[in-house]
């Protein structure tokens, strides 16, 4: 009987402790993909063709630790056709991201920030009709929130900030909505 007791109350300890560690330590999904779509712009281009251009944006998210999570954006922002975009016409502004997230996880929503380094693409049209593009690299800062609808599936929007080192403009901003798989 004595010798029992400190092995049952050494496996209580344990069981406790496992119990603890894999509660805290998992996430109730690996993965996340989503498409978002909504609009936006640059803030430093003359002339200033406005923050209601169509963006999109394609995410993959894969959870790393507890809270943690690196991710890939990939998305377009369509300036306007008729304003264009400073001296450019059809111009886009492509990008592809890779970002570290961190999560602030609830019973059915979450909210996160993250911060991410990114290339990037404009492209567009000169006065001559010639084609024009510059690539560079940049950096992003976002939020971002996922709203569960049904079991796997979210509601995702997302607030985002774009440093471009590009010789036009510098700044961009977007506003997106759209839906999140989790797996």
């Amino acid at each position: 009987m004595r010798k029992t007791v400190p092995l049952l109350l050494a496996l209580l300890v344990l069981f406790g402790l496992a119990a603890e560690a894999s509660a805290h330590s998992l996430e109730s999904s690996l993965f996340s993909i989503g498409v978002l779509g909504g609009s936006g712009g640059a803030f430093d281009v003359d002339p200033d063709p406005g923050l209601s251009n169509r963006t999109w944006m394609a995410v993959g998210r894969m959870t790393t630790d507890l809270s943690t999570q690196v991710g890939l954006r990939v998305g377009r922002f369509e300036f306007d056709r008729e304003a264009g975009f400073g001296d450019l016409q059809k111009a886009n502004l492509d990008f592809a991201l890779l970002a570290g997230e961190y999560r602030f996880p609830k019973n059915y929503y979450d909210v996160g920030v993250y911060l991410g380094l990114g290339g990037y693409r404009l492209d567009g049209y000169d006065a001559a009709g010639e084609r024009d593009d510059h690539s560079a690299l940049g950096l992003a800062f976002g939020i971002t929130g996922d709203y569960r609808l049904w079991r796997n599936l979210f509601l995702s929007a997302e607030i985002t900030g774009h440093y471009v080192f590009l010789d036009r403009t510098n700044l961009f901003g977007a506003a997106f909505a759209g839906l999140s798989l989790r797996f």
